[in-house]
């Protein structure tokens, strides 16, 4: 796979993603993560930051980032 593109396709402006993605992330490197948990199907979702205040009618506690994946392999086990 060329580093031009995500699984195998190019950006829709014949760019690469990546820049932008590594943009929009760069914030987030080195904030404490937790909460990781397995959703309904393919989607693993975590909290990155500081605990968020939590909004009315909320029914757990978010991180100033909630990060959701979708389309991820997961396997529950202890880690080695």
């Amino acid at each position: 796979m060329s580093p031009d593109s995500v699984a195998g396709r190019p950006h829709r402006d014949g760019g690469s993603p990546l820049p932008l993605l590594h943009g929009a992330l760069a914030d987030l490197v080195g904030l404490p993560t937790w909460d990781a948990r397995i959703g309904v199907g393919s989607f693993l979702q975590v909290e990155i930051g500081p605990p968020a205040p939590r909004a009315p009618g909320d029914r757990r506690n978010h991180g100033t980032c909630h990060l959701w994946f979708y389309g991820c392999g997961t396997r529950r086990g202890s880690a080695r």
